[in-house]
């Protein structure tokens, strides 16, 4: 069996996320091989679902070994996808790896702040601005996003889009 085309256009969008950001990209340049198996594993939680925003950490504990510790959250209409790993090194091995979807049906509260202030418009920031959120799910799961703090409007828009939507699923 083969990837369609729209799981094609998805791991796409996953690697252009990895490669933009820090700790994620091969030592020797190159893509490390561990990132094809989470890819991989995304696309087999996420089926046929759109992948609306994907959030990884940059920064981590890196040892004297050069491993270091990942987490990412990728979002689609129906779940939250929160997956872990150790890249052992920044190549080839993944220890530890971890994917988990979670149906955004099963969302049972939202903590969230935003940094908007909608009395004041001059920022030149798009409501709802830099926002934060941890989600509770009924399994006892806990997910805080983003990640990282979005840079620019092209980053925040994904994340705002995702923490307003998130209403309808409670």
């Amino acid at each position: 069996m083969s990837l369609t085309y729209e799981q094609q256009e998805r791991a796409q969008k996953l690697y252009q996320a990895m490669l933009t950001t820090p700790h994620w990209v091969g030592g020797d340049g190159r893509s490390p091989l561990w990132w094809g198996h989470l890819v991989s594993s995304i696309l087999v939680v996420t089926g046929e679902d759109e992948i609306t925003y994907v959030t990884l950490r940059s920064e981590g504990r890196e040892d004297e070994a050069g491993a270091f510790d990942l987490e990412g959250v990728i979002f689609t209409d129906r779940v939250a996808v929160h997956f872990t790993g150790v890249a052992v090194d920044r190549n080839d091995y993944l220890r530890e790896p971890a994917v988990q979807a979670v149906p955004l049906s099963e969302l049972t509260s939202v903590d969230v702040w935003s940094e908007a202030d909608t009395q004041d418009q001059l920022t030149g920031m798009t409501w709802p601005g830099n926002v934060k959120a941890t989600l509770l799910f009924r399994s006892g799961k806990s997910v805080a996003i983003p990640l990282r703090r979005p840079q620019n409007q092209d980053e925040r828009t994904p994340l705002q889009r995702v923490v307003v939507g998130l209403s309808r699923h409670l």
